[in-house]
């Protein structure tokens, strides 16, 4: 029993020491997350279907927009950033016909996927993202029953 919690407490210190796992009390920096930056799409069901992502390179904060292309017309949109503030990293996201933007603090942060969370937002109350290879960009937004995945493809910005 001894032995058990003397190698309990050998892992967690270890994993503090190594900074493995970023979380939201940690240092971490929005320049970690670099690895979402580029134009991401996933396609829809025609050519003229396709949800798409960018997002800037960090410099000390990350500018993000999403939109939704249904039939050739733009359905849905959305302004995004990745921002430090005194607490914190902080995913902040403006969705088209939201009145305010609505800000989801790091959670935690580990290799190349972020969690981000806000629990008193109704849906989502968390938002992730993870590289999946070199040119896959996972995301997910969720509350405690349910979510929507979004798998993306690494594109070229020029298009």
């Amino acid at each position: 029993m001894k032995l058990t919690r003397i190698l309990i407490f050998c892992l967690i210190l270890t994993i503090g020491v190594t900074g493995a796992v970023y979380s939201q009390d940690s240092d971490t920096l929005v320049e970690d997350l670099e690895w979402m930056a580029g134009c991401w799409q996933q396609n829809g069901k025609n050519a003229d279907s396709f949800i798409s992502e960018q997002w800037t390179r960090p410099f000390g904060m990350m500018i993000g927009t999403n939109r939704t292309v249904r039939d050739g017309k733009v359905r849905a949109f959305e302004y995004m950033r990745i921002e430090s503030r005194d607490n914190g990293v902080y995913f902040v996201a403006r969705p088209s016909g939201a009145a305010n933007e609505t800000g989801f603090r790091l959670l935690s942060l580990k290799k190349k996927k972020v969690v981000f969370e806000n629990k008193q937002h109704d849906f989502p109350k968390r938002v992730i993202y993870f590289l999946d290879g070199k040119d896959k960009l996972g995301a997910r937004v969720e509350d405690d029953s349910s979510g929507l995945d979004f798998a993306f493809t690494k594109v070229s910005c020029d298009e």
